[in-house]
Formats: structure tokens, sequence, C-alpha cells
């Protein structure tokens, strides 16, 4: 199904030098078959909820970023999707006060249709140039 979707996804963030952390994440996207039939754009908001321990004190983190989409039906109720965008990323740390990260994200996902209006959503979110990734699970809706 094409058109517009909010989603509301449970997240387990990993950073080089410090233990997983839980996040909870919203976003919003839409699917653009008038310029090519799988290409789409999200963006999307993630706030940690647990800290994160490491040798260099604990950390909080919120981040936002924008994405272009590419989602390919391999089965009418299963899509699997890539997606690539900039991200803004501000940290809070104990030790080393506050700090903020830009770049460029890239990840894979599934889709799996429950119906007309709802998907389970599964991606993989990375970044190599400061090992920031993160594994979400949550549901799309569609409006």
């Amino acid at each position: 199904r094409a058109g517009n979707y909010a989603r509301a996804v449970g997240v387990l963030a990993s950073l080089d030098g410090y233990n997983d952390s839980y996040a909870m994440g919203a976003g919003v996207g839409r699917d653009l078959p008038r310029f090519l039939p799988h290409l789409g754009i999200e963006g999307e908001f993630f706030k940690s909820f647990s800290k994160m321990h490491g040798k260099n004190g604990d950390l909080t983190f919120n981040k936002t970023a924008v994405f272009a989409t590419y989602s390919y039906p391999i089965e009418p109720r299963i899509h699997i999707k890539g997606k690539v965008g900039l991200r803004y990323a501000a940290f809070k740390n104990t030790v080393t006060g506050d700090d903020s990260d830009v770049g460029v994200d890239w990840g894979v996902g599934a889709l799996l249709a429950l119906d007309h209006n709802r998907n389970v959503v599964v991606e993989f979110i990375t970044s190599d140039e400061n090992k920031f990734s993160q594994l979400a699970v949550g549901l799309q809706f569609f409006y």
C-alpha cells in the first residue's frame, strides 16, 4: 500500500565504548509512487530512556534523521527496504558534558503487512563514522 504513514518503534542502540541502550522512536513517511514506484521519504526521532554505560561516563541521546527510502515487495505482504539519509544526534555525557554529531546513516529492513493499514517494521540502521547503530522494531500505520 502506498501513501502517508506514521510509525512507533522500540530501539536497541549501540555505540562503541558503551553498553547497549534502549530508546523509543516515532516517525512519519510518504511513499512517492508518482516519481519512482518504490521510492519514499521518512523523518524520525529517537530518544533514549536508559543510559549507555561506558569507561568515559554514562550517555543518553536524542537523534533526528531524514531518509530517502526504497521499498520493494518480495511478496504481497512482505517488503524489503533500504534507506539512506542525514542524522543529527545530541549526546549528554555525565563526565564530558554535551556533544553532538551530524552525518550519514543507512539501513535495511523488512515490512510485514498485518492488514491494509498496519505493518510490522524491523530495521537495522548504522553509521560507519561513529560506530552508532540501532535495531528498531515497531508498528507502522497508514493514514
